[in-house]
This record gives structure tokens, sequence and C-alpha cells, in this order.
């Protein structure tokens, strides 16, 4: 940026302008005697320019910044269009990977689907929806082992408590009964899943403990489906349970 010409003033007039020091202006005006390239007799700009007005001081002060002020200028805009950038990709990836889960429809699209996108929640979604398929058909034990997967990838605390069911209850299924006792119990004391999650989970427990002549058991997993503010046809079916066994009759 080049400093903007001015009217030429005369010297007795730049003399009696208070915003110059005279000395200044006077050692500047003297003829140089020093050799060619030798810049030790000059004044700088600022030195003269103590009562400059508002042009002449923003004239220098983007003379002595510009280069600082330029960077600045080309940093945030390297951020600002950064950070748009990314908001794009994050977007655009979320709406490759939701198409990706449409066109899955097959068991093993969905599973490869759940390998590519394994760090996102949908994953774990596509994993039940295989394990349900599986479970349905009779495959216990490969269930179980896509329902555990399954929540891992979860996030939310409600399909978490669906995919731990499933699992629970295939495992015993395929004759892995203590396993799969230990997951239903994980689901019965867990503070985040939901209330009909938890019953199925008791109910099996129980139906489980009663099949063992295990009454104390059974009663204790009775009352807890008592504390639980909805158990829907699980409590229902808990409580014909106990009026078909005399040894859970209430004392």
């Amino acid at each position: 940026m080049n400093r903007p010409p001015k009217n030429k003033t005369k010297k007795e007039d730049l003399l009696e302008d208070p915003r110059f020091d005279k000395e200044d202006l006077a050692k500047a005006s003297e003829p140089s005697k020093t050799a060619a390239g030798d810049d030790r007799n000059l004044v700088g700009v600022n030195a003269a320019f103590k009562e400059a007005d508002f042009e002449d001081k923003m004239w220098m002060f983007w003379n002595d910044n510009k280069a600082a002020i330029v960077g600045g200028s080309l940093l945030a805009l390297f951020f600002v269009v950064g950070v748009q950038v990314l908001r794009w990709y994050q977007e655009d990836s979320v709406r490759s990977m939701q198409v990706a889960y449409a066109e899955a429809s097959d068991p093993a699209q969905k599973l490869a689907f759940a390998e590519k996108y394994k760090d996102e929640s949908l994953a774990g979604v596509a994993l039940m929806e295989v394990a349900d398929e599986k479970y349905n058909a009779g495959e216990f034990i490969e269930a179980a082992g896509l329902y555990a997967t399954a929540v891992e990838a979860l996030e939310e605390a409600t399909a978490q408590g669906r995919a731990l069911l499933g699992q629970g209850v295939a495992l015993i299924r395929g004759g892995d009964v203590d396993g799969g006792k230990r997951v239903l119990n994980e689901l019965v004391d867990s503070d985040d899943a939901l209330q009909s999650f938890k019953a199925e989970a008791i109910y099996h427990l129980a139906s489980l403990a009663v099949q063992d002549k295990q009454y104390d058991a059974a009663k204790l997993l009775i009352a807890k489906m008592n504390t639980l503010d909805y158990g829907g046809i699980w409590a229902s079916q808990l409580d014909g349970l106990k009026r078909s066994k005399p040894a859970l009759a209430d004392e």
C-alpha cells in the first residue's frame, strides 16, 4: 500500500506546522555528506509525525503492520473455510451412511455395513437386525454373539437394553444358561434400561429359578418385579407362575 500524495507545502509552512518537530525537520533538510547507500542520517517518518492527523496515523500503522494484518486475515479466512468444509463433510458422510443402511437388505449386506461403519451407532442397529434373524432361525449362539457386538456399538441406553435382552435369552436357548443369567441380571440392575425389558428379564430369571426349585431366588425376583412402575404382560405372566407354585405363596 503506497502513501497517498498530498499537496506540496513550502518549507516555511512546514516549520510553523505544530504537527512536526522543528529540530527533526531541520536535520532532515540538511544535505547528506555520507557515501551513497549510507542511510544513517535519515529520520524515520514516525519521529517527525508527533502530531499527525488520523489519516497519517492510519497510513503509518498500515505501513508498519501490513504483513501481520494480511497474515491474520488469511488465517481467519482459512479457519472459517475449514470449519465449513468439515461441517459439509460430516453432513455428507451421515447422508452416505443412511443411504448405505437403507440399501442393505439381506444379512450379508447388513454385516458388511456394520463392518464399514463399526464406529457408528447405526452399525449396532444393523447387527441387532441380523441377530434377530439368526434367533428366529434357531441359530441362538450365533445370534447371542451378534447381540453382544451390537451392545458395544449402540450408544442409546434403550437400544442397548434390547440387545442385552436378546443376548441373554439367546444364550439360554443355546444352552449357556449361566451366561444368559449373567447378562439378564446385568439388564435387571441397569438404571437406564426400559422397564418393559427389565420386566421380561425378571420373568425369564424367575422361571429358571422355579425350574431349578430355587424358590427363595424366585421370590426375590417377584419382589423386584413389584418395584417396577410398569411390568406389562411379563408381570401378569409372573403372577400366574406364582399362583401355580404353592412354594411361592406369600407367607
